[in-house]
């Protein structure tokens, strides 16, 4: 049994600085390596192929220069960027690797959460099995295995108690049913819909639900829903009998260039 804990509702405190002290900081603040600089630590590291340290370059560049697309997130966006300038290994193996890495900031708190999940490949779909369809899958439908997951960061330290991954399947019903061989011939991956235990995606959204016991003993519900084209997400978190909410947020999220 996982026991959660909510984030937390009260706001970061605002220290002011003097202009001096902060020109002098800036001053002697080092600056980030160059890209060049950054693709031979990275290919030196020996973790990741010269390829896939090419993907994390560029994506973490561009995440680094993206303004923090919410003030209500600034204190949790600056977490991130010093977990992306600490070249955290499972950040670059997610920029490095996953299609999708959306980084989404709580407001006025030092929390903030990764989805992350690729597309499945086309030629991974293939009928389902009579246990897939005992399971539920349209007979008619294709599947590729597939996976997403969620991580929760609080003071830039990642919650393993708060994280969800699952594995489940990427469905694809064509919208005229038709042999399956046709069905795969003109299969468009953007179409399938992910289905796990916890997290379903589609087109638009990716969502989490989920249901833990708190550390009051309550049984509560827990629900994440991200629109994909925007970063905009919602968070709510309500007693599972009554549907009471107990807790909501909203903000909006980074989201990491596609890795070409």
């Amino acid at each position: 049994m996982r026991i959660h804990i909510r984030p937390a509702l009260c706001a970061a405190l605002a220290v002011a600085v003097p202009l001096g002290l902060v020109s002098r900081a800036s001053a002697q603040r080092p600056s980030h390596p160059d890209a060049s600089t950054l693709l031979d630590q990275c290919v030196r590291g020996g973790q990741l192929t010269a390829a896939d340290c090419s993907k994390w370059v560029s994506r973490s560049q561009a995440l680094t220069s993206a303004p923090c697309p919410d003030s209500r997130g600034a204190t949790a966006c600056r977490s991130f960027r010093e977990l992306l300038r600490s070249d955290d290994t499972a950040l670059m193996n997610d920029l490095a690797r996953q299609d999708h890495v959306y980084v989404c900031f709580l407001p006025n708190v030092d929390e903030f959460f990764k989805v992350t999940y690729s597309d499945p490949s086309r030629f991974a779909f293939a009928s389902p099995s009579p246990d897939e369809q005992k399971d539920g899958v349209p007979s008619d439908a294709l599947i590729a295995r597939g996976g997403s997951a969620f991580v929760y960061y609080r003071s830039g330290v990642e919650d393993s108690n708060s994280g969800v991954s699952d594995t489940g399947n990427w469905i694809y019903v064509a919208a005229n049913t038709a042999d399956p061989d046709t069905m795969r011939a003109n299969l468009n991956v953007h179409d399938a819909r992910f289905e796990s235990k916890h997290i379903t995606i589609s087109a638009d959204e990716w969502k989490l639900t989920e249901t833990y016991t708190s550390e009051s003993g309550s049984q509560l519900r827990h629900t994440v829903a991200l629109q994909l084209a925007t970063g905009r997400f919602r968070q709510e978190f309500a007693l599972r009998d009554s549907g009471q909410v107990q807790g909501a947020s909203n903000g909006r999220c980074l989201i990491a260039p596609p890795a070409n």
